[in-house]
């Protein structure tokens, strides 16, 4: 049997966490080589791994791909902000600056953590296959 199989991924190559929070190329472990731009853009994966070479940005998870994160995680944010006016009932101009900010950031964390767990399964580390 091949070596590749089941769990043996986490030994040979970073995870999605690894690749959403450090940035690690799938390929060759470096850190700090897969996202474009700065923190407070919308995550968007760099052309090519500045280290190894390896393409990147055509394993880009974007449009339709989405949809299935997103748009639960807007639902559960306006039913937490329902939520919250039922047991505070804070004044009207207190919910754009404190709902507005947390869904930006919530759901740029979770676009994040899905490209990155796409780009982890798709890349195969060096020396493999």
């Amino acid at each position: 049997m091949s070596e590749n199989s089941g769990s043996s991924r986490s030994a040979t190559g970073p995870g999605w966490w690894q690749v959403a929070r450090h940035g690690m190329c799938p390929a060759c472990n470096t850190p700090g080589m897969v996202w474009a731009g700065r923190a407070w853009e919308p995550p968007k994966l760099n052309d090519h791994c500045r280290a190894c070479g390896e393409p990147l940005a055509v394993h880009e998870a974007s449009g339709r791909a989405l949809y299935p994160v997103v748009i639960p995680l807007v639902a559960l944010l306006v039913f937490s902000a329902l939520r919250v006016d039922d047991i505070w009932r804070l004044p009207l101009w207190v919910y754009p600056l404190v709902w507005g900010p947390a869904s930006a950031l919530i759901v740029g964390l979770a676009v994040r953590a899905v490209r990155a767990a796409v780009l982890a399964a798709r890349v195969a580390p060096r020396g493999q296959g």
